[in-house]
């Protein structure tokens, strides 16, 4: 009896579990269709009024506690991603004005692991009302707005805290990249640590500001656990100062985690990621079948009899051991068929149907 009644236990919770997410794949269908009537808006108003019932209607979506695990694939121009330790959800997309200006928006959804719940937070775009590139600490209702594509955990003394990197479509001319850190306090969400040290200087958040036209890389490099980005330099020196004109520069800088606050690095050498001890190649067996087979992922010399290539001897050419005499023979027969300037001339002027001389 006690069996039947735990199985049955386990099936109403899986059946429970099946119609939640059945759920979730209908709202997201019309959360799709509301993110592109937003993207076909045609005007500022429109485009306002469509972001407004998308946001709330992504609120409601959120209520559901499996929409922190469910993918969201279809919301191709909305990006959700999530903390590497798993804490809380972004959700960030942007409504893109007729003046080239960007509104932003970002849902958080968190797990307090202290009271066993979801939480729902709201960032408030309110660029339009701040200094460019604010330096102090802010809360989620004086958000500069981005939107955020990487997020990194780190701790400052025994507080977690996270990088979290973004771009911005900040003028007609320049966009950005933000480097900034995020944690929460209480209920609160807080931007802004004093924790990037460049040089003898501390700040809060960096801004990296560029052309329009130009591409910057700002990620984490797992590899070598540091942030890596591009270099940036005016495309002359007496446009210094204008950031629109600032293009990478073919070199790098990182910053790198020390006590709790990230040293810029400059001029790093960027390096490719590091492959394979070994890798898997094909061979045909004995028995004249296909078989798989590990090799170091090295250069195998060509000469070692236990090499794939089964140790063929390999010589290097060189001027002494090459045949010349078939080179010599060669030559003379390319000598032996030249045609003189003259005779060239001559052909010229004949007409290849006739051979009758030109006038």
């Amino acid at each position: 009896m006690v069996k039947i009644i735990f199985f049955t236990f386990i099936s109403l919770n899986f059946l429970s579990f099946a119609q939640e997410n059945d759920d979730l794949i209908q709202k997201e269908i019309v959360l799709n269709q509301l993110l592109s009537n937003l993207r076909s808006a045609s005007d500022d108003d429109s485009k306002i009024s469509a972001n407004q019932i998308l946001k709330d209607s992504l609120l409601v979506v959120l209520e559901n506690k499996n929409s922190f695990t469910y993918s969201f694939k279809k919301l191709k121009s909305l990006g959700v991603i999530d903390s590497p330790d798993n804490t809380f959800r972004l959700f960030t997309w942007n409504v893109e004005l007729e003046d080239l200006s960007h509104i932003y928006e970002c849902v958080i959804m968190r797990y307090d692991e202290r009271k066993k719940e979801f939480r729902i937070l709201e960032l408030k775009d309110q660029s339009a009302y701040q200094e460019e590139r604010p330096e102090e600490i802010l809360n989620q209702d004086d958000w500069y707005g981005a939107l955020y594509y990487q997020i990194v955990p780190f701790e400052k003394g025994n507080k977690d805290m996270y990088l979290v990197m973004g771009w911005d479509g900040f003028t007609a001319m320049s966009n950005r990249k933000i480097l900034d850190v995020l944690y929460f306090s209480g209920n609160q969400v807080k931007l802004g640590s004093p924790v990037f040290k460049n040089g003898n200087e501390t700040k809060k958040r960096i801004f990296f500001e560029f052309a329009e036209n130009a591409t910057m890389s700002l990620r984490w490099d797992d590899q070598y656990q540091r942030v890596l980005m591009d270099h940036l330099s005016p495309e002359s020196s007496n446009l210094k100062g204008f950031y629109a004109y600032y293009v990478p520069d073919m070199s790098y800088d990182a910053y790198v985690l020390e006590k709790g606050k990230w040293y810029l690095k400059e001029d790093v050498v960027a390096i490719n990621k590091k492959t394979a001890e070994k890798i898997e190649i094909y061979i045909e067996g004995d028995n004249g079948e296909i078989e798989r087979k590990k090799i170091k992922n090295t250069w195998e010399n060509p000469s070692d009899g236990n090499s794939p290539n089964g140790g063929n001897k390999h010589v290097a050419e060189t001027p002494e051991n090459i045949d010349t005499s078939k080179n010599s023979t060669e030559k003379t027969r390319k000598k032996k068929t030249r045609t003189s300037r003259a005779e060239r001339s001559e052909k010229s002027n004949i007409y290849p149907l006739n051979e009758s001389k030109k006038k």
